[in-house]
């Protein structure tokens, strides 16, 4: 118990550097709503591409299970102007967490360019779309088996999947958008605080109504900068629309 207690003491009369989070929701706020716009744009293209394939098989399309074979699987390829400006957009959350740090530290430090390279390429457009989501093609069963048991024609089956894709494409344009800016975002907060020798992180959350696994994150205090959180994370998101970030600091004892 004394040998804790002289731990204690010393932790408290050590010299305790610390980067403190920004609040961040502003800064990021134009980012996201770009995104935002990029894959709505996005949707609205492989919402269409659904509707001309039902369009243009009505009078051999059938249904299996509940599914027409007509439109399934359904992927839209990413255009080449699209994934450029999402790597631009996410490479931008990215150094505003550089510039806010640099400025704390006084210093011009940067991520290395290797380690930006690898979280666009992990983390590149075509990873975050591809193919339906499962959730997605379950609404759009539903929907055009419920117009077809009700007698429904083509134009009742195109109608259901319209409504089925404008409802899943808002939301889901809106959670990548949210979701992958402050993934980046912390991204890049953390990989500097590391190379600045920052050892310790503290999760923060922002959102104004934290949801329980983040408000178990920030109970959890300071922990090593390598540890994982208790949701399991290194660093946020712990989930879709987590808007959390993250505190730093270096203890020299």
């Amino acid at each position: 118990m004394i040998a804790e207690i002289h731990a204690l003491a010393e932790l408290i009369e050590a010299e305790i550097k610390g980067l403190r989070a920004p609040e961040h929701a502003r800064a990021l706020e134009p980012i996201v709503r770009k995104v935002k716009r990029l894959m709505a744009r996005y949707f609205r293209r492989q919402g269409r591409l659904m509707v001309s394939a039902v369009t243009m098989k009505e009078a051999e399309a059938d249904v299996v299970d509940g599914w027409m074979s007509s439109v399934s699987p359904l992927a839209l390829s990413i255009a080449a102007n699209d994934s450029i400006r999402y790597q631009a957009l996410i490479e931008l959350a990215i150094i505003k967490a550089e510039t806010q740090l640099s400025a704390q530290l006084d210093s011009m430090a940067l991520i290395p360019e290797t380690k930006m390279s690898q979280y666009l390429k992990t983390n590149s457009l075509s990873k975050l779309t591809g193919t339906l989501a499962e959730t997605t093609k379950q609404k759009l069963r539903d929907a055009i088996t419920l117009a077809v048991r009700s007698g429904g024609t083509a134009d009742d089956i195109v109608g259901a999947i319209k409504a089925t894709v404008k409802e899943f494409s808002s939301v889901r344009a809106e959670l990548i958008a949210q979701t992958e800016v402050n993934n980046a975002y912390n991204f890049g907060r953390t990989e500097l605080a590391r190379s600045a020798g920052f050892t310790e992180k503290r999760w923060v959350t922002e959102s104004g109504n934290p949801c329980a696994i983040c408000i178990l994150n920030e109970a959890e205090g300071y922990i090593g900068i390598d540890q994982t959180f208790l949701s399991g994370d290194q660093r946020p998101t712990a989930h879709p629309r987590c808007y959390c970030s993250l505190d730093f600091r270096q203890v020299t004892l």
